[in-house]
């Protein structure tokens, strides 16, 4: 990923109110391979306490919607995880 990518990507960021201006950028930019791996890493992310959030599956399936990833790849990126964290997390409600 350039440098001057990730800059202008960090501009965008502070002066942004809402996903779609900041996902516009990368679902213009990348692949379909890159975003997937984003998704992916999302994943990981909201694995990573093992306490998946209603909150956090809804910001994951948004931002996969708006870089057009599709449907199937979400649902895989998220099993896969399940699988390599080896138990289903805890379900936590709200934020």
């Amino acid at each position: 990923m350039s440098p001057d990518l990730v800059r202008l990507a960090d501009a965008e960021v502070e002066g942004s109110n809402s996903l779609f201006e900041f996902t516009h950028l990368v679902d213009r930019s990348f692949t379909p391979e890159q975003k997937k791996h984003i998704v992916r890493l999302l994943w990981e992310v909201a694995y990573s306490d093992n306490r998946l959030k209603d909150r956090e599956e809804y910001l994951i399936r948004k931002i996969a919607k708006l870089l057009h990833v599709h449907h199937r790849d979400f649902i895989n990126e998220k099993l896969r995880m399940k699988e390599i964290k080896g138990r289903e997390p805890h379900r936590a409600q709200g934020d």
